[in-house]
């Protein structure tokens, strides 16, 4: 006898993740707020070198944690492109930027080419999550030894 929920349509499957989303989002960056204020206040007076590296890895997984939820928020609820003039230079610095501590603990090296202004049209939230998981598939690329990686 089958006793397996039955067949959810995709919308219906969607609207579910997407409640679950909502909920789940709000009640879990209650604490990573607290997780990643508590690890920057106690960074700001920390001084040996060991437990710098350790709060900064804490704060890097709690954002981390929090920019996952926030990619499964937006999966379920996409919200309307907001097309606009950008430059993907800019775009793409901010990201790399971000990724600095991450690829320092796989002790990859983001070596990034100065590019002259890319003006585009786009939805800056858009480019820069594709920009952030390129730039994570390449870190999970990266041997156990690490390397660098180039953005041109």
């Amino acid at each position: 006898m089958d006793v397996s929920p039955p067949f959810l349509p995709d919308a219906d499957r969607l609207e579910a993740l997407a409640e679950f989303a909502a909920g789940a989002g709000h009640e879990i960056n209650n604490p990573l707020a607290t997780i990643i204020g508590r690890a920057q206040l106690l960074l700001r007076d920390e001084t040996d070198p060991q437990r710098r590296q350790s709060l900064a890895t804490i704060a890097a997984q709690a954002y981390r944690i929090r920019d996952m939820i926030g990619d499964v928020m937006t999966f379920a609820r996409p919200p309307e492109p907001q097309r606009q003039r950008m430059d993907l230079s800019v775009c793409v610095n901010e990201v790399v930027a971000k990724f600095r501590t991450t690829a320092a603990q796989h002790s990859a090296e983001m070596l990034i080419k100065p590019a002259p202004a890319v003006p585009i049209s786009g939805d800056n939230a858009q480019i820069s999550l594709v920009a952030e998981e390129l730039v994570r598939n390449a870190l999970a690329a990266l041997p156990e030894t690490g390397g660098a990686i180039q953005v041109n």
